[in-house]
């Protein structure tokens, strides 16, 4: 059962991907990104006068995130978890490593691992949204646990958030939390995706979940602003800036080509 905590957001750190770091720390949750999502197995939090106040976001569908990419573990493929980024911030759905292929330990492999790491975890590498890469199992190692291990407000994404092979940090953006975004109504501190013009592709799915999701930075949407271009999918569009605001604007972006 969680006690709760009256949190100061002075400083954030990044976090670092580790396969079982989902979990927040028990002895400072308020720096552990992470943080099991009410509604999941994999815990509760407290809700907050200002996460209340967010619309929530429609159980996975694409119409328009707000408070998050998930509520609950539900939302997301199995083997998923729904966390937040920060208490009281926004939750996206995190996922274990890829398993490691069957491998043997002959030394004229390029396999680093058969199944165990002495350090890190061991999983399959392929090629992810940049050069190809002739598949092979590695030894992952997060750059960090908790938020505070990255430091000056940047967020220690969950695996399959950014890195579907472990935790990473993410440099701090322009909010942590939803109650961050005051400037105009209907705040929401967003994990913010792929948003540009038709002629920019999307990048093409990695392994982890349906595919990793993106992570370029957190920023305050408000109202019908989009974050990336999932919230608009539904309706057949593509987020882009409009006079300097995020908004859906019509056609679906093409993906980027996968290496050959």
């Amino acid at each position: 059962m969680r006690t709760p905590i009256l949190v100061c957001f002075f400083v954030l750190g990044i976090a670092a991907c580790g396969r079982i770091a989902d979990v927040p720390d028990a002895t400072d949750p308020s720096t552990e990104a992470g943080t099991p999502s009410s509604g999941g197995t994999s815990g509760s939090v407290t809700t907050t006068a200002s996460d209340a106040a967010v619309p929530p976001h429609d159980a996975g569908a694409s119409t328009n995130v707000r408070a998050g990419r998930c509520l609950k573990d539900g939302d997301c493929d199995p083997a998923g978890h729904c966390v937040e980024l920060a208490p009281g911030g926004y939750r996206v759905c995190s996922y274990p490593p890829p398993a490691p292929e069957v491998c043997t330990n002959d030394p004229s492999s390029q396999d680093e691992c058969c199944g165990t790491c002495a350090v890190g975890v061991c999983t399959l590498q392929t090629s992810c949204g940049g050069a190809f890469i002739m598949p092979r199992n590695v030894c992952a190692m997060s750059a960090c646990s908790t938020n505070a291990d990255c430091g000056g407000g940047a967020i220690c994404l969950p695996t399959g958030v950014g890195s579907p092979y472990a935790r990473t940090c993410m440099p701090a953006g322009e909010c942590v939390r939803h109650s961050d975004c005051t400037a105009a109504a209907d705040g929401v501190c967003a994990l913010v995706g792929t948003v540009g013009p038709l002629s920019v592709c999307g990048p093409w799915g990695c392994p982890g979940g349906a595919s990793t999701q993106s992570a370029n930075g957190l920023a305050c949407i408000y109202g019908g602003e989009c974050a990336g271009d999932e919230d608009c999918a539904k309706a057949g569009g593509h987020c882009e800036k409009v006079g300097g605001r995020p908004a859906c604007r019509s056609g679906l972006r093409n993906v980027c080509p996968p290496p050959p």
